[in-house]
């Protein structure tokens, strides 16, 4: 007799089958310095960008406080994309 059958749980991806689940990657994060090096132009290009918001980027920290900028690789990778 099966446990898991007699335990009332199928079998399959989701309950012990052969299929091994891997959780997703989380986003990675760059610098302004870091997109201006990938995408060849100035830091102050990459902020207009973000400005105006043809560059998606995330802020962290509170308002009135020094902010921590990042922007997505796969936001980067879609810019460039539309640059090209």
């Amino acid at each position: 007799p099966d446990s898991n059958a007699a335990a009332g749980r199928r079998r399959g991806p989701d309950n012990g089958g052969n299929a091994l689940t891997v959780p997703p990657k989380p986003p990675e994060y760059l610098t302004i310095k870091e997109v201006a090096a990938l995408l060849r132009v100035s830091d102050r290009t990459v902020r207009q960008w973000i400005a105006d918001g043809a560059l998606a980027a995330c802020r962290f920290g509170k308002r009135g406080t020094r902010r921590i900028v990042r922007v997505r690789r796969v936001d980067v990778e879609a810019a460039a994309t539309l640059q090209a």
